[in-house]
């Protein structure tokens, strides 16, 4: 844990010096940035983290987590499962708008990790893409991060593969947390470059306002489809073939 206090310092110093709107963060990446992002909304309760800084950073406007996974409370244990109890704790929930994107077929972030950090976030949009450990980056997934970074409170066309499937649960979670992908992320801030014409990048200066509801289609997050191969595949997020319990098949593409 030596490693990652080093680590905090070290990005808690450049945010002092600097001015960021979002961190995107992928695996341990992942962790910082969501560890960053729950400091610096309770700078109080790490007195030592922030001595370094001679002005405090602001909050965070957003984070994009990519096959992330928790490191803070009860929940950061690898060997046990969460309690109820745990997943209720106050203490570990953050109010930052974070995109969670994980990968169908991540064995080394799987699933349920990366659902134990989503319980966490108030304010949150999943997507998931059909490779592994690694970031999606195939043309759709590249468009919708262009998109998302110019605009990330906007309605923005979900890169993830829809599923027939519903109602269906897994990992760690209770059953009424339903995980749904392809919600517009809430915004905690908005100005006046918060809307679907805008393409500079904007900051978090203006005031706090309600949540935005930004409607658009939800779809319940799929359990294992059957799978195979089929065509050419490339590093870090293999061409997959699925197909549901009717035998209808769709192609990653």
């Amino acid at each position: 844990m030596k490693e990652l206090e080093a680590s905090l310092l070290f990005l808690m110093e450049v945010l002092s010096k600097h001015k960021f709107e979002a961190i995107f963060g992928f695996s341990q990446g992942a962790l910082l940035a969501e560890q960053v992002a729950s400091m610096l909304e309770r700078p109080e309760l790490y007195p030592s983290f922030f001595d370094v800084c001679k002005v405090l950073p602001e909050p965070l406007r957003f984070v994009v987590a990519v096959s992330g996974f928790l490191a803070r409370g009860e929940c950061s244990s690898w060997e046990t499962s969460p309690s109820i109890d745990s997943l209720q704790d106050s203490t570990l929930f953050i109010e930052t708008p974070v995109l969670h994107v994980i990968g169908r077929t991540d064995v080394i972030v799987v699933r349920e990790r990366s659902e134990v950090l989503i319980n966490f976030s108030k304010n949150s949009r999943i997507e998931e893409h059909a490779g592994g450990h690694a970031i999606p980056t195939r043309p759709r997934w590249r468009k919708f991060f262009a998109a998302f970074f110019r605009n990330p409170f906007g309605h923005i066309t979900s890169p993830s593969i829809p599923t027939l499937q519903t109602d269906v649960h897994t990992g760690f979670l209770p059953r009424d947390n339903s995980l749904v992908i392809g919600k517009t992320l809430p915004a905690l801030y908005t100005d006046s470059t918060d809307d679907d014409s805008s393409s500079a990048p904007s900051t978090p200066d203006s005031l706090p306002m309600a949540v935005l509801e930004n409607p658009v289609e939800l779809m319940t997050l799929p359990s294992a489809w059957n799978s195979s191969k089929n065509g050419d595949s490339s590093p870090g997020e293999p061409r997959l073939h699925f197909e549901d319990e009717s035998g209808i098949g769709y192609i990653d593409a």
